[in-house]
């Protein structure tokens, strides 16, 4: 097979399981390309055989001659001598990790000496150093590591989840680089909902929290006590000397309106907006967010406070309005000089002795006879 191809382990592996799914763990065992048949007794070998290459032969599977051994009484696989006698480790394998121990206690002989340590490893390496019938290099390895605190240790099993984890935690990571951005204070801002009253919050760049609750005494809308809040709070900025805030409201119109994005609607809204454009001269930066009212939960509860004049609690900041913070334009009709005026007379209104004396100058009659009479 490839094994340049992604996957191409665990593909094999499991064609495999499928393929020799009836005899795995009965008298296969496999582990991707390399598979053992075994036999209790030799009798059955022919048998376990025929199954095994008729499975292969459903699934089109080929063998190569050249890596196949029939008949053998013990072979090392992965590692470790397959005989009769079960799985053993290969000596030649237990020695080389036995040497690597010594070598490593030499290099490192101020750690063996002060500290217990702990080998993790699949070898009975424990039982190979005490086993009294050793003999040879075996031996003379065992007398100088019986001087130090060494604790052979099973290697226990991996779970997925726990291997995953480790390679998250110890994998480098290489954030970028934080870009530096100068300190700006936060505000947020909200009106209360068909009641007079507003809440605002600023957030400083420490991470301190100052809370305002805004009054209204006067009949307001809901977008009039937004305005309100939002450029009573901007003065109340420029007075801490805040130079750059970023501002959030829940308020679309408001923050639309203010960012040039919609046309007000109204001479009062285009007043408000006129205000607070002056008032951006007094900030190096400043802009306008529009936020979820769900996540505007401070503010949210600073208006509810001030619109029903409950008791504030300690820690904030109040302020009661009592007229519009802009000037209405109303239409102011001119009046006319005194010399101008005329008396002007009801024309319904008739006077009895106009017939007269147009009877006496002229001999005008009515031309009703009743009034001529």
């Amino acid at each position: 097979m490839s094994f340049g191809l992604k996957n191409a382990r665990v593909t094999y592996q499991r064609a495999i399981q499928i393929c020799l799914d009836q005899q795995i763990d009965r008298n296969i065992k496999a582990y991707i390309n390399d598979m053992v048949i075994k036999s209790k007794n030799f009798d059955n070998l022919i048998a376990d055989l025929e199954k095994t290459f008729a499975n292969l032969k459903k699934y089109r599977w080929k063998l190569n001659p050249s890596k196949c051994i029939f008949g053998v009484p013990s072979s090392i696989l992965l590692g470790y001598i397959v005989s009769a006698r079960g799985i053993e480790p290969n000596p030649k394998k237990v020695q080389k990790l036995l040497y690597a121990i010594l070598v490593t206690s030499c290099k490192l002989c101020h750690y063996f000496e002060y500290y217990k340590i702990a080998v993790v490893t699949e070898f009975p390496l424990r039982d190979i150093l005490c086993n009294k019938e050793a003999n040879g290099r075996i031996i003379k390895w065992a007398v100088e590591l019986r001087t130090y605190s060494i604790e052979f240790r099973s290697r226990p099993t991996i779970k997925s989840q726990a291997l995953a984890d480790f390679i998250a935690e110890w994998t480098e990571i290489q954030e970028p680089i934080p870009t530096a951005c100068p300190e700006h204070w936060i505000m947020y801002f909200d009106g209360a909902l068909n009641i007079n009253g507003a809440g605002v919050s600023f957030i400083t760049p420490t991470k301190d929290k100052l809370c305002y609750v805004l009054r209204i005494h006067f009949p307001a809308s809901n977008n009039t006590t937004e305005y309100e809040a939002c450029l009573h709070r901007l003065r109340i900025a420029i007075e801490l000397g805040v130079k750059r805030l970023i501002v959030y409201g829940d308020s679309m119109l408001v923050i639309n309106q203010v960012n040039k994005d919609w046309s007000c609607s109204s001479e009062k809204m285009d007043a408000y907006c006129t205000e607070i454009r002056k008032l951006e001269g007094k900030f190096y930066g400043i802009e306008y967010h529009h936020m979820i009212r769900d996540q505007n939960h401070l503010t949210d509860h600073l208006s509810k406070i001030g619109s029903s004049h409950a008791m504030i609690p300690p820690g904030f900041f109040v302020q009661d309005l009592y007229m519009l913070s802009i000037k209405e334009e109303k239409e102011v009709q001119e009046v006319p000089p005194v010399e101008q005026l005329v008396l002007a007379v009801p024309s319904s209104v008739v006077d009895w002795r106009e017939q007269f004396i147009k009877y006496l100058t002229s001999a005008d009659v009515p031309a009703n006879k009743t009034e001529t009479k």
